[in-house]
């Protein structure tokens, strides 16, 4: 036997390492769920607000935060739907059923003011979880896969995910749901150090929006029950003497991935749309575009809004300073099943490609009402655990249809970018944003 090389070093295998002890966690002394409920009284159409006081010793966990809903369909008045009614929840209805969430931390508002929570919340468990996710933990928030090519159907003779979701909601049932609030600062996994009060306020969306159903039953969701569960941890006293003597002298810092999430408009009859200016100083390291009909971005009881159609698109280029970036524009051609590009890109985007793991999406999905075109705009494609170089410029898109559009559309833009949050020793909190 020979070294492969004569600079190779040794190496011992594991299983002969019996003299060594795994190490012991003594950082934390306990840790529980804690369940806060509304400061206010459910009131239909109303915010939900809850305040979590950072008063004590103990530190938050705000990755383990999770918000726990009951809700359930009516008719419009209050009257239970019957058995002939048809009325159907929208996917992921824990996350559809709100259009914004706030979260402040001692009164700085850290999350942007946007109304299209459920599309960051769609959007990142579509793309980020695979099989056993979809049809696990995430059914909590009732997600269940819509069938590529039969968004909009109501009867789930053809859509699995509408013929389950029909069963949870039939004659008005109650549907209990669980799950974590897709949010920058619940997504880091630093906990949250104590004399920091956290305040999360929850924007119900429409009911047209988060309901596909008959227009003449002018359906509502109604809310029954809200409460939100938060992990607290109580440190070890010398762990929490060598935090406060740090903070002495810097701050806790807080590294976010941080999400904003635009859109707009393209009018009926075009063939083609340029966006300027899609993101202001800082540049995103990662983008997502998504074409829905204009309809089911503002509410149509018959339109699906996660539908995320091509409509005939034949170019998408992104470009830097009028650089294209992260390459060639991508020149799908659906109508000929050309699009392997888009569709790769998709998967390479978001990690999948080299790995033996996906989004649980097909080739076809992705032409029938998975159109999600991801963008890597880092020089190191997001690989490992770095943060990339803050980059600034004017980032333009610019779309191609084969023919004018029959109707007018919405173009979600999804964008992620490093940032930070800092809190010193009188608990104030410091931002710099420019995503």
């Amino acid at each position: 036997m020979a070294l492969l090389h004569a600079l190779s070093s040794e190496s011992v295998n594991s299983g002969l390492d019996i003299f060594s002890l795994p190490p012991t966690q003594t950082s934390l002394e306990t840790g529980q769920l804690v369940e806060h409920f509304p400061l206010a009284a459910l009131t239909p159409a109303a915010p939900i607000e809850f305040i979590i006081r950072g008063s004590g010793e103990e530190y938050l966990d705000l990755s383990n935060t999770f918000l726990h809903i009951r809700a359930k369909i009516t008719k419009s008045g209050g009257a239970n739907l019957t058995s002939e009614d048809k009325a159907v929840p929208v996917n992921y209805w824990l996350h559809s059923l709100f259009s914004q969430v706030d979260v402040t931390l001692n009164d700085t508002l850290i999350t942007p003011s946007q109304n299209t929570y459920p599309y960051r919340a769609y959007i990142e468990s579509v793309l980020n979880y695979g099989r056993d996710a979809k049809k696990g933990h995430l059914t909590a928030a009732l997600f269940y896969r819509d069938s590529s090519n039969y968004f909009d159907e109501l009867t789930g003779e053809n859509n699995t995910g509408v013929a389950t979701r029909l069963q949870f909601c039939s004659q008005s049932k109650q549907i209990d749901m669980y799950g974590r609030l897709h949010t920058d600062i619940m997504t880091q996994e630093r906990y949250m150090i104590n004399g920091v009060d956290v305040k999360i306020r929850l924007t119900p969306s429409k009911h047209v929006f988060n309901i596909m159903g008959d227009a003449s039953l002018n359906a509502l969701s109604v809310i029954t029950h809200a409460s939100l569960f938060i992990r607290k941890v109580k440190l070890n006293p010398a762990v929490a003497l060598a935090h406060a003597k740090g903070l002495e002298k810097t701050t806790a810092k807080y590294p976010l991935n941080r999400v904003v999430t635009k859109v707009f408009s393209v009018p009926k009859g075009q063939m083609s749309a340029v966006e300027d200016n899609l993101f202001l100083s800082q540049l995103p390291k990662r983008v997502v575009i998504g074409l829905v009909k204009s309809s089911g971005f503002l509410g149509d009881y018959g339109k699906n809004p996660f539908n995320f159609e091509t409509f005939g698109l034949t170019y998408m280029a992104l470009s830097i300073d009028g650089r294209h970036v992260p390459g060639k524009p991508l020149t799908p051609d659906f109508n000929n099943n050309l699009y392997a590009r888009s569709f790769y890109n998709q998967c390479m985007g978001v990690g999948h490609h080299q790995e033996n793991s996906g989004a649980y999406l097909e080739y076809r999905d992705f032409k029938l009402g998975y159109g999600l075109f991801v963008f890597d705009l880092t020089p190191s494609t997001l690989d490992g655990n770095q943060v990339e170089l803050i980059r600034s410029g004017s980032l333009r898109l610019e779309l191609k249809f084969s023919e004018a559009l029959a109707q007018p559309i919405h173009v979600i833009i999804y964008g992620e970018a490093d940032s930070i949050i800092e809190i010193d020793k009188s608990r104030q909190i410091l931002t710099d944003f420019t995503l």
